[in-house]
């Protein structure tokens, strides 16, 4: 174990035994607590916390279950009124309200989940369901040699995309990536119409068709074999993807545009019904206790949901410019009314495979 994660265990089992994790009613009963996770590197923070910390203060074994957003939502719906099938689940903030209004998932309190009173307001649950866990901005992806060798100027807009230079370089986000429904709302815009209506969502869509994209992923391998023989040179990206790639070395660069990029986060909640609804707030506790949250945002490229770790790390702006922190960085994001977004998605998606087909 290397010397930062070292110290992050420290605190985490500090903020266990604060949070009373290791108290009778949790020790005494050996058991099972499922968490639903993305494949990301969330994941494996996750993992450590729960196999160098809670696994060993509840005698509670915690087991992963992998998927999307999409695909934990309809697991839940199809286990609601029964047991559900993970105690514990990961949702993206705008998954997470049609979850909510389905009646899914557990409101989360301060008295159930105590380290809430240490959220940013922006962290805080907005619908009823959990805290946020991170966050994470989506914005422009590009290849700076690339753009030099071809005479084009770093990319600072989302109308950049539209180059005439750029063409057969073009990647865009499958609509049922959250980036995808972003970029149809950025394209809404550059094509001068309104990105909160169904007919300017409509505009977006067929902006992009006009581009002519030279890959529509949904899967992250073949995007990243594209990018490394330089066949693409900009995107719509997720921050923390994006960071990834530049710290292990890729020849890439991110920014936010001058509009705005898009604001995301991830939220974590105890899911209706359960049997272990306390152990999975104990668990939801420690991970947005202190010590998790400079682990996560020292170790990967999530911004923390605490004020008193981002005023910490604002120390550190090699770290803090990988992710969306504190107000200013919060100001440079554009979030959507998800409620009035996920209203109109059907709509939008049919329309989206009307101009790309699924092959």
């Amino acid at each position: 174990m290397n010397k930062t994660r070292a110290i992050v265990v420290t605190l985490l089992c500090v903020c266990l035994l604060w949070a009373g994790c290791n108290d009778k009613e949790t020790s005494s009963k050996p058991g099972e607590l499922r968490v639903a996770v993305f494949g990301t590197t969330s994941e494996l923070m996750l993992r450590t916390i729960a196999e160098e910390a809670f696994e060993h203060l509840t005698q509670t074994k915690v087991t992963f279950i992998g998927g999307t957003s999409r695909i934990h939502l309809q697991q839940m719906r199809n286990r609601k009124g029964s047991l559900p099938p993970f105690d514990v689940v990961l949702l993206d903030g705008i998954v997470q309200e049609i979850a909510a209004k389905e009646e899914l998932l557990e409101r989360a309190s301060e008295s159930s989940i105590p380290q809430m009173e240490h959220l940013l307001d922006q962290a805080q649950p907005r619908v009823a369901g959990g805290p946020a866990m991170y966050f994470y901005s989506v914005g422009i992806l590009y290849n700076p040699k690339a753009f030099t060798k071809a005479g084009i100027e770093k990319p600072k807009s989302w109308g950049d995309f539209w180059n005439p230079k750029l063409k057969g370089h073009v990647a865009v986000p499958n609509i049922y990536h959250a980036s995808g429904l972003d970029f149809v709302q950025a394209a809404a815009s550059v094509a001068g119409k309104s990105r909160e209506t169904l007919a300017g969502l409509k505009a977006g869509v067929d902006a992009i068709a006009q581009l002519e994209p030279a890959l529509i992923y949904s899967a992250v391998e073949p995007l990243e074999n594209a990018l490394d023989e330089e066949q693409i040179w900009i995107l719509p990206a997720y921050s923390y993807g994006a960071y990834k790639w530049i710290r292990e070395g890729k020849d890439l660069a991110y920014v936010l545009p001058r509009e705005r990029g898009f604001g995301h986060v991830t939220t974590i909640n105890t899911v209706k019904n359960t049997s272990r609804s306390k152990l999975a707030n104990k668990f939801i506790n420690l991970v947005i206790s202190q010590g998790f949250q400079y682990g996560l945002a020292i170790e990967t490229p999530f911004g923390p949901v605490r004020d008193d770790v981002i005023e910490e790390l604002s120390r550190f702006p090699k770290i803090t410019e990988r992710f969306p922190c504190g107000e200013e960085g919060f100001s440079k994001l554009y979030v959507p009314h998800w409620e009035e977004l996920n209203k109109m998605r059907p709509s939008v998606e049919a329309y989206w495979f009307q101009k790309f087909p699924k092959k």
